[in-house]
Parts: C-alpha cells; sequence; structure tokens
C-alpha cells in the first residue's frame, strides 16, 4: 500500500514542478516578446541623427509657407538614407503641404497633425529606417 502512495506523491509533485516550470517559462517568454520603451535620446545623440532640409517655400491651400524642417533619423544608416533622398524627401514635405491650409499650421493642434503627416509620408521613403521626430525650426505661413 505504501508503494501506490510513494508513486501517487512522485506523480503530484512531478506535476506540480511542470506546472511551476511552465507558468514561469511562459512568463518570461512574454515579457521576451514585449515591445520595450525606447529610451529617449540625449540631446548629442539627437544632434548626431538630425538631417535638416533647406529651407522651402511652398504652397499649401490658401497660401504660402515658408519653413525650415529637421527630421531626426533613428540611427546613423536612416540619417544616411535620408540625405541620400534629400530630393525625394522636400518633394514628399512640400506635397505633404499641399493638403493643409495657413490656418491649420497656425495651430499647435494642425502643427502637430502636420508634424506626423510628414513622418509617416517621408517614412515610407525609407527602405529600412524610420523617422523619430519632426522639428520645425522656422515656419512662417502667407
Amino acid at each position: 500500500m505504501a508503494k501506490p502512495l510513494r508513486v501517487m506523491g512522485i506523480t503530484i509533485g512531478a506535476t506540480a514542478v511542470l506546472i511551476v516550470g511552465g507558468a514561469f517559462g511562459y512568463h518570461e517568454w512574454k515579457a521576451a516578446l514585449a515591445p520595450h520603451p525606447a529610451t529617449p535620446n540625449t540631446p548629442a545623440q539627437i544632434a548626431q541623427l538630425l538631417v535638416t532640409v533647406p529651407e522651402l517655400t511652398t504652397n499649401t491651400q490658401n497660401g504660402l509657407v515658408q519653413l525650415t524642417v529637421a527630421l531626426e533619423a533613428n540611427n546613423a544608416p536612416t540619417k544616411q538614407e535620408l540625405q541620400d533622398l534629400m530630393p525625394e524627401v522636400e518633394n514628399a514635405i512640400n506635397t505633404t503641404t499641399l493638403g493643409f491650409s495657413n490656418q491649420e499650421l497656425r495651430s499647435n493642434q494642425g502643427l502637430s497633425i502636420f508634424q506626423q503627416a510628414i513622418q509617416k509620408h517621408v517614412d515610407t521613403l525609407l527602405p529600412k529606417g524610420e523617422i523619430a521626430h519632426v522639428y520645425f525650426p522656422s515656419i512662417v505661413t502667407q
């Protein structure tokens, strides 16, 4: 009678170890797959990854805008891609600007939407990289 109880105890113990080990392994696996928040770049890193587009004067829906755009690449190869594709980047910014009015570009919300639109449009040009941020060192609407 002691032998069946011993076998049953070993079986229950082994099952418990497998369940606990499996749960721990699953938790670690899920944690490894979870996206980790990107650490923000330091000012020195931003300066190294920044690509300034030459000043543009282009049409909006109801006027003109003169702007300088600075694009923060997410890494050095992306910065090189941006520099190599500068005519296409300028064209993307020009065509994106045509979809906005001067009033939109004068409001914080409109400017934020404009930044997102430029980022999305330029990202489509890049074979591998992405834009981290879009900055406007200067923007004047007429």
